[in-house]
């Protein structure tokens, strides 16, 4: 494959669709590894990620490198790994995305305009009502290192809780990504309030997004924020295809999922025989809010083909 025509220092808009508009990210789970993937690459291959968003069904980042074609090879590289730890827990494989679009920002109003907008993806899809809110965007852990849950005191911490923490920062100094067998064993002792400590702290460990860089931009941090959930953004250069319902539902039918079927690695629905999926969606179709779009993008029923429209 040809390298994606990058330049050198310019941050670029990074904007990467699952591979048929479906779901990849359905819990906690898929979204950390993700996360010390991409973060574990952007060190390797000296990636500036000036900022982060995971949504359900695709990613955006701002990035820029000193080197060109280190951004190519990052993306590249993180797709790959990620695919391959991704489709060896439910028995698939090929690519999890499509190839990026992305679109240079050579100016201080398009690069704040880009940052919020990459910001308020969550808000606008209707997830959370204040940019600070998502975790997932990242925002918060900008000025706190445990900004969704209360801080860890080891004296306290139960003897799963100081083990977990003990082989997250293992990893972190081994710069290996954390993997959902990794992943599976730090969680499945964990209370909830530990769960919600642990995913803060994997969080903090990985990140490497240059916070002073994007909030130089506005002059301080609660600028920024005030800013961002003053104006939404907007995205002109890049070709997304934007999808104006709710992500809200996903987590509910996420949850749905895991009580009724027993299905604890919810991803694994997308590789449910065809006959299970329609009965899983009648059932899916009864959570308040749940639309037919929302059931073909989480279970992986190509619209039209299921009756599902």
């Amino acid at each position: 494959m040809a390298s994606r025509l990058f330049h050198s220092r310019i941050p670029y808009h990074i904007y990467i669709r699952s591979f048929d508009r479906g779901l990849i990210f359905y819990s906690t789970r898929e979204y950390l590894v993700y996360f010390t993937f991409i973060t574990t690459m952007a060190r390797r291959y000296r990636i500036e990620l000036m900022e982060l968003s995971i949504m359900p069904d695709h990613v955006h980042m701002l990035a820029k490198s000193l080197v060109a074609r280190n951004l190519d090879l990052f993306l590249t590289a993180t797709e790959r790994l990620f695919a391959r730890e991704y489709n060896a827990t439910i028995g698939r494989s090929g690519s999890l995305f499509e190839i990026p679009g992305y679109a240079p920002k050579k100016t201080d109003k398009k690069i704040r305009s880009c940052i919020a907008y990459l910001f308020n993806n969550q808000v606008e899809k209707k997830m959370v009502t204040m940019a600070e809110s998502a975790r997932w965007n990242f925002m918060a852990y900008a000025v706190s290192d445990h900004p969704f849950s209360a801080p860890i005191k080891l004296d306290k911490a139960s003897r799963a809780m100081r083990r977990a923490i003990k082989l997250v920062k293992f990893f972190r100094a081994a710069e290996k990504p954390l993997g959902f067998k990794t992943l599976e064993k730090l969680f499945s002792s964990l209370g909830l309030v530990e769960k919600e400590q642990l995913t803060d702290f994997i969080i903090s460990s990985y990140n490497c997004m240059d916070y002073d860089s994007i909030i130089a931009f506005f002059g301080s941090y609660e600028k920024m924020r005030l800013a961002v959930n003053s104006n939404t953004g907007s995205e002109f250069d890049i070709v997304e295809t934007y999808d104006t319902a709710s992500d809200a539902p996903y987590s509910k039918m996420s949850a749905t999922v895991s009580k009724i079927e027993g299905l604890e690695d919810v991803k694994k629905v997308m590789m449910l025989d065809p006959d299970l999926k329609i009965r899983l969606a009648n059932k899916l179709l009864q959570i308040p809010g749940v639309t037919a779009r929302h059931i073909q993008k989480f279970l992986h029923i190509r619209p039209g083909s299921q009756h599902l429209d």
